[in-house]
């Protein structure tokens, strides 16, 4: 339902509890045989009411409100958060992992190091260092 459309329904409402309020209020014979005291208490009950249905709509808009600035604040802190996809700095990072003691680490450190970069070269990290160096001279990064 949009905005507007509540509005005017939320509206409508409070004006129909409002009426029923001041009708049961003032006029004797809503409550025949009932004394003034329960027409009264009624009214105000009506009104509390018509109060009520104002603060509900008032605070669903809010958290609606509320909930689209948590969406697109989550979704900049998500994009924020997101890992730099430069395969340069992945290179360099998995060419330095050759070096690890262990060789679990050198094993996926090369075999991440072949599917990025097409290269079969050997698990030899002194290797990889001298392809990479000829590869950024050759693009002129050094």
């Amino acid at each position: 339902m949009k905005v507007e459309s509540r509005l005017v329904l939320t509206l409508l409402v409070r004006l129909a509890f409002l009426v029923f309020a001041g009708w049961v209020a003032l006029v004797p014979d809503t409550l025949p045989g009932s004394h003034m005291i329960v027409r009264m208490g009624l009214a105000a009950t009506f009104l509390v009411v018509a109060i009520l249905v104002g603060e509900l709509a008032k605070l669903q808009m809010q958290f609606e409100m509320l909930l689209k600035a948590l969406r697109s604040a989550s979704a900049q802190v998500v994009a924020e958060a997101a890992p730099p996809k430069d395969e340069n700095v992945a290179v360099g990072i998995l060419i330095r992992a050759l070096g690890s003691r262990e060789a679990s680490t050198r094993e996926k450190a090369h075999g991440n190091l072949v599917r990025i970069t097409g290269q079969d070269l050997p698990p030899d990290r002194k290797v990889w260092e001298a392809w990479w160096k000829k590869r950024r001279e050759a693009a002129g990064q050094e």
